[in-house]
């Protein structure tokens, strides 16, 4: 399966470095952006998305929340939280919220490539 990624970040810095590391792996089929939680909406409503790395704090709203809304109303999606706010509280809530990975911009920022670069290597292997 093709993956269609929506990154959903305030920081141009980030989704660039995002961009720039995820261009090598060949499953992503594209990469979308989005710096508020409001065009992050419009193109997760499209259907075409299927996995969002979401950051926490957003000019119009709280990612915690996005998260939810995802998760109730498009299930499916893989959804990675990367955050600054990388405490045990915000963890647990991302992961009571229906989160399927947390990480901290600032430790594990490449573990959202070696994780997605993994699920590439399994739909090879699935071909």
């Amino acid at each position: 399966m093709k993956i269609n990624i929506l990154l959903v970040d305030d920081s141009e810095i980030i989704i660039s470095g995002l961009k720039k590391m995820l261009s090598d792996i060949k499953n992503i089929n594209r990469i979308e952006t989005a710096g508020t939680l409001a065009e992050a909406t419009e193109l997760v409503n499209r259907g075409e998305i299927n996995t969002v790395i979401l950051d926490i704090n957003l000019p119009d709203g709280n990612g915690l929340n996005f998260l939810k809304w995802i998760k109730t109303n498009h299930p499916a999606v893989v959804v990675m939280m990367l955050s600054n706010m990388a405490s045990d509280f915000h963890r647990r809530a991302a992961e009571k919220r229906g989160a399927d990975h947390f990480f901290d911009k600032s430790t594990e920022f490449d573990i959202v490539h070696t994780l997605l670069n993994a699920k590439d290597k399994g739909s090879d292997e699935e071909s």
